[in-house]
């Protein structure tokens, strides 16, 4: 059983958007991270998540901010990066 974000989040004295930070990093230098447990970080409802991958899958995840607008800046920026890794984790 791994750990999980929030608690390696507490165990490093850390806030979790950063451990989200460094595992983006991590998965852009390469490294295999499973993807299903960042799904339990979002807060959206099914339809909202769904909405906000497919535009992840339209814009690409480059950058947050063309997401955030296209999505009429109604989805939270936390929610943004969970599901951006989310979505390049799943695409591998």
């Amino acid at each position: 059983v791994g750990t999980t974000l929030p608690e390696i989040a507490e165990i490093f004295s850390i806030q979790w958007k950063t451990v989200i930070n460094h595992l983006w990093e991590a998965v852009q230098a390469g490294e295999s991270i499973p993807a299903e447990p960042l799904l339990s970080l979002s807060k959206l409802p099914a339809g909202e998540r769904e909405r906000t991958l497919q535009a992840f899958a339209e814009l690409g995840t480059e950058a947050l901010r063309p997401v955030y607008e296209a999505l009429e800046e109604a989805v939270p920026w936390d929610e943004l990066h969970i599901l951006r890794l989310y979505a390049v984790i799943s695409a591998l």
